[in-house]
């Protein structure tokens, strides 16, 4: 290492140092390699190649090009036998001089799942345990003020196991609960479920280090872990808090213990003397807080958060030893009955937050990524977009893993519940010793990293234990129960689903009873009058199968796989959990249910549309449902699921791994409004003859009475008319349901076969609007009867000869009773299409957000149904949208506002990314990049099928030279594959502000060859040269599997770009080559 070289590495280590006296490990500047178990079985690496710590060794393999892109199509064949062997980390890094003199202690927040610790060739120890925070006394080992190497092994999977993971994704989704029981079993450890593959996941037997690892200095005394419980008097104005401490001394001696707390104005001071012990010692200390600051959860108040220091030092000198915070809130939470429920009932379901009954109304979080390594930064959107879809409680389901540290500290401060259920799932666990005293030390270890959330509100043992109920005494439940007594304070239920809050189902939208769905929980109903009938206090398992979102079966899914999804033994889609997800074929799709309501369909830009609107609208009903239930679903409901750990092609998410929410989470967002207007009905579909029946109702979950909102509905037929409507004023109170009286809608004679659409709003006491949704019902007396909400255009109007010889009758006949002097399959009739226009709002940023606000105005006869804004420039994951899939009645407009996340990376402004705003009965508006943008070339997606030559299934020669004029450039007109046989050359014109500017040029590749590509530009004469790294190289032959999309950036001085016409090429040099993903031109500050 030559001596420029060192002094970057003394540098970039020594200013890593997160505090004075710790130093973080995790980065990317870790090494793997592997070690066959096996002779010559070979090895993965044949070098050691770039790893990340939070991480895990697929995703590494993956970055470096060892795996093929795991979630695309059938993956790599190659990845179970990753886990066939075992795999070092290493890593360089700088000690700080600082810690010359002190005990040093190494942490890891967890190693997936055996591991040996090694600190410049020293053996430190080992470990066995997904979810155990462990540490070891480095100090002998770690050299301050030089360079150290820490290693470490990764056991792989046992070879009882190998056959299990090749047969784990098979067709029914039920080798995931084998598998999973014979990993239990042979590790006899806790490992999450997930890896088994659930009808929502693929399996994959994760190994890494997969959080975060720590160097700590102190002086003699190391604290472990510090717990702090909390209990308050009847009137909540002290609050009585046991600050509960684990240390590690070298020698017995006396200490002093100094315990501050502070929140804003709050604040509490104690110290005590004491004596410890060589060794592990256990302290408790009493600390009184007057009036406290009460966290609340979200909606019912705010959310202060406490910290707490604790500083050990000598009694007598004052020298400190040691000092370490933590952070808590103060809130009672307690468990009541129900009403009507008996009082020593042992699974109570109201809770109860300082005093004040609360519904927990939300959903399940799966670890949000499958690679659970990768889940801290997509897990915290995650919290983000469930607080702004008003879900106030997630349920941590068992089969996955215990968050990061940083998701937890987020819930907090967001006020979002966290049901924590500790990681067993759909077993019945071992009662043999080993297992026993590997779950005890588990749960322990898990109850003392996170009981200081005060986002937990309660811990379950597990998802649905079949011989976990409370008062059983099955010794792994007993063993769970006495770790939460003794070191936390908090309600355990023996599982979810248990007596009172089950069963869980149904999960596939259907309009009519059907048997084969019982299992799923709807007998011999429909989903409707399933939801109105339910009689839990809780539910906790409960939604609706959707279409994943167009970018996600375009990107993950091969071409021939897309369509026309007739083949349920497709190896693509069986893995995708789009067919036989769980034990029937049609799960999770389902298209035969969307085709029986919106006909046959044309391709997947109907399919995910009509798909997702089905999903949104029973998801909604279902909670509406539940909601109405008022204080006998006194513990509220979570739904089925919030998000997936992978890129699905089908399922009951809410949000996708991309981090894209479905049509579902804004619905939800609808049913969750604190105060809510909504529908009871028993079907979408109605009897032209009887028309629309329904129950309007309000309800409540507001914090106080609710005084004099304004509420009111509209029904239109499908032309626009209005056929019906009401207004009122109602007050409330929290936890009220309001019956506002009956809604019968009866189509005109001539429009009877529907649909008919109400929209529904709801005002405060001063005109501010606090919700509004639409309900879409058709006829029950065709085929197809929501056909027409999609098929509208002219071109479905032309071919509906039906429609003519419908309305020659001149009305409904004898339809009503039946009849076969109709074609009764082609009645359906196209939704009136109306026309929109839109104004886009200077760009202002909040809070260090991007805010985009676009206002839609309807100017046409018909409410245009749907609106939705879709990026041009990019595929934007990194925005939240506000009032999306909104509707829009005739002369009325709304406000779409886009938000981009704070640690947004997009090399675009939400201005400059150009928006196309659609909706189901409108023509679409182009919303076109800033002036500042001077041309933009396809979209950033990660694929290149919107390019010349790319038909999915085979390629075409690529075209010589091409030439190009415009900002907005038509992609279909370059052809894919960018090699030395080509020159692209566009001509733009410049901006008269160009002074002090610079250019950026971005060319964006979604595949290289395996040599790169060397690319030279050439602007108004100038020459700029730039370079690709090398890439898998597949899509010279096959442009739709995904690759690994690579960005050059080009930066043009002052000067070359001109006001007016301008003139750019770009060829690639030599025998390299990529395919296009997208390019564009900015103007931007020096």
């Amino acid at each position: 290492m030559d001596r420029i070289t060192l002094w970057l590495f003394l540098f970039l280590n020594i200013f890593s140092v997160s505090t004075a006296q710790s130093l973080l490990l995790s980065g990317k500047d870790w090494e793997i390699q592997d070690i066959p178990i096996d002779d010559g079985q070979g090895v993965f690496c044949n070098d050691w190649i770039p790893a990340t710590v939070p991480g895990n060794i697929q995703g590494d393999l993956e970055a470096s090009r060892y795996l093929k892109p795991l979630w695309y199509g059938m993956g790599d064949p190659r990845l179970p036998d990753v886990a066939f062997r075992d795999w070092w980390y290493r890593k360089d890094f700088m000690v700080p001089v600082e810690f010359i003199g002190q005990r040093m202690t190494l942490t890891f927040d967890g190693v997936d799942i055996e591991c040996e610790v090694w600190v410049n060739g020293q053996r430190l120890g080992g470990n066995s345990g997904m979810f155990k925070r462990f540490s070891f006394d480095a100090t002998n080992a770690v050299l301050p003020g030089q360079i150290n190497r820490i290693e470490v092994r990764i056991a792989g999977m046992p070879k009882e196991l190998h056959d299990l993971f090749y047969a784990a994704d098979d067709p029914g989704g039920l080798g995931n609960t084998k598998v999973n029981n014979a990993v239990r079993k042979q590790l006899k450890e806790l490992k999450s479920k997930t890896n088994g593959g659930y009808d929502w996941a693929v399996a994959i037997y994760t190994m890494g280090i997969w959080k975060d690892v720590w160097l700590k200095a102190t002086g003699s005394i190391n604290t472990e872990q510090i717990g702090v419980l909390s209990s308050m008097n009847s009137n909540y104005t002290k609050a009585d808090l046991r600050i509960l401490l684990d240390v590690d001394s070298w020698s017995e001696m006396p200490v002093k213990v100094s315990v501050r707390a502070r929140c804003e104005d709050s604040k509490a001071d104690t110290a005590i003397i004491s004596q410890v012990t060589k060794g592990k010692n256990h302290l408790e200390i009493p600390l009184s807080i007057s009036k406290p600051l009460l966290w609340w959860p979200m909606g019912h108040g705010k959310q202060p958060l406490y910290d707490l220091v604790v500083e050990i030092s000598h009694p007598e000198n004052g020298t400190v030893m040691e000092s370490q915070s933590t952070r808590f809130g103060v809130r009672e939470i307690s468990w009541q009955q129900v009403p009507g429920v008996a009082a020593d009932f042992y699974n109570p379901m109201k809770l109860v937050v300082n005093g004040r009954p609360i519904r927990q109304m939300g959903s399940n979080l799966l670890p949000p990524d499958a690679l659970f390594g990768r889940m801290n930064e997509p897990g915290l959107r995650l919290l983000e977009q469930a607080r702004d879809a008003g879900i106030n409680c997630l349920r941590l389901w068992g089969g996955g893993v215990i968050l990061t540290d940083s998701m937890y500290n987020r819930a907090d401060e967001l006020g979002i519940m966290l049901m924590q259920e500790f990681p067993l799932a759909n077993s019945d666990p071992e009662t043999d010793s080993v297992f026993l005293s590997n779950l005890k030390e588990t749960a322990v270890n898990i109850i003392k990293q996170i009981r200081n959330h005060p986002s937990i509100v309660e811990w379950t043992g597990g998802n649905e234990m079949p011989t976990f109920t409370l008062g059983s005494d099955h010794p792994a439940l007993l063993i769970l129960g006495d770790a939460v007594k003794e070191h936390d304070n908090r309600f355990l239920r023996a599982t979810e689903a248990d007596e009172g809050s089950g069963p869980h189902g149904p999960y596939v939208y259907h309009t009519k009873p059907d048997s084969h769905m019982s299992w799923l929980g709807a007998g011999e109903q429909n989903l409707y009058q399933r939801f109105n009938t339910r009689d839990e206090m809780r539910l906790s398992e409960f939604g609706t199968n959707s279409p994943a979102n167009l970018e996600v079966w375009q990107r993950t899914i091969p071409p021939l796989s897309q369509w026309p999804l007739s083949n349920y033994e497709d190896p693509v889609l069986i893995r995708k959990n789009v067919f036989w997800g769980a034990l029937i074929k049609e799960n999770w799709l389902h298209k035969e249910i969307t085709e029986d309501l919106f006909g046959p369909l044309d391709g997947l830009e109907q399919l995910v549309p009509a798909g997702q609107f089905l999903a949104a609208e029973g998801l909604r009903y279902a909670m509406d449902a539940l909601r109405r239930k008022g204080d006998a679903l006194g513990g509220g409901f979570m739904s089925w699921n919030y998000n997936e750990p992978w890129p699905n092609g089908a399922g009951s998410y809410m949000v996708d791994y991309d981090g894209r929410p479905l049509m579902n989470y804004y619905f939800t967002k609808q049913a969750l409004s604190k105060v809510s207007l909504n529908l009871k009905y028993d079907s979408l579909l109605f009897d032209p003859a009887e028309g629309v029946n329904a129950e309007i109702f309000l309800v409540s979950d507001a914090p106080e009475a609710v005084e004099n909102v304004k509420w009111h509905w509209l029904a239109r037929d499908i032309g626009g008319k209005v056929i019906g409507q009401k207004e009122g004023t109602a007050s409330i109170d929290p936890i009220e349901v309001k019956s506002l009286g009956q809604i019968n809608i009866v189509p005109p004679m001539e429009l009877g076969l529907g649909p008919i659409i109400i929209e529904m709003q709801l005002f405060d006491s001063n005109e501010n609007l606090l919700t509004e949704r639409v309900h879409i019902f058709g006829s029950d007396r065709i085929a197809a009867p929501l056909a027409g909400l999609l098929k509208n255009q002219t071109d479905y109007n032309n071919k509906n000869p039906g429609t003519t010889r419908f309305k020659a009758l001149n009305g409904l006949g004898n339809l009503s009773i039946g009849t076969d002097s109709i074609d009764t399959d082609r009645l359906w009739l196209p939704l009136s299409r109306t026309s929109l226009q839109a104004k886009v709002m200077p760009l202002r940023t909040e809070n260090d957000q991007e805010i985009l606000e676009i206002i839609i105005t309807n100017s046409g006869s018909m409410t245009a149904l749907f609106c939705e804004p879709h990026p041009i420039a990019n595929y934007r994951t990194d925005i939240m949208i506000d009032n999306n899939y909104c509707f829009i009645p005739p002369g009325e407009s709304r406000s779409i506002i886009i938000r981009s996340l704070k640690k947004s990376f997009n090399p675009l402004n939400l201005a400059q990314t150009g928006w196309k705003i659609t909706s189901w009965n409108a023509n679409p508006l182009i919303i076109k990049p800033t002036i500042d943008v001077l041309f933009s070339l396809g979209r950033q997606d990660s694929m290149c099928r919107e390019f010349g030559g790319y038909t999915g299934l085979n390629t075409s020669e690529s075209t010589n030279n091409i030439s190009l004029k415009g900002q907005l450039i038509d992609p279909k007109r370059v052809h894919y594959l960018m090699d030395g046989n080509n020159i692209l050359e566009i001509e733009f014109d410049g901006t008269s502000t160009l002074r002090d500017k610079i250019g950026l040029i971005n060319i964006n590749s979604s595949d290289q060859s395996s040599i790169g590509a060397k690319i030279r530009i050439e602007l108004n004469g100038e020459h700029f040269d730039s370079e690709l790294k090398e890439g898998y190289g597949f899509q010279k032959e096959d442009p739709s599997q995904l690759a690994q999309a690579k960005t050059v950036g080009i930066i043009i001085p002052e000067g070359i770009i001109k006001p007016k016409r301008n003139v750019l090429k770009i060829q690639v040099l030599g025998n390299g080559w990529f395919t296009w993903d997208s390019l564009d031109l900015r103007i931007c500050k020096k």
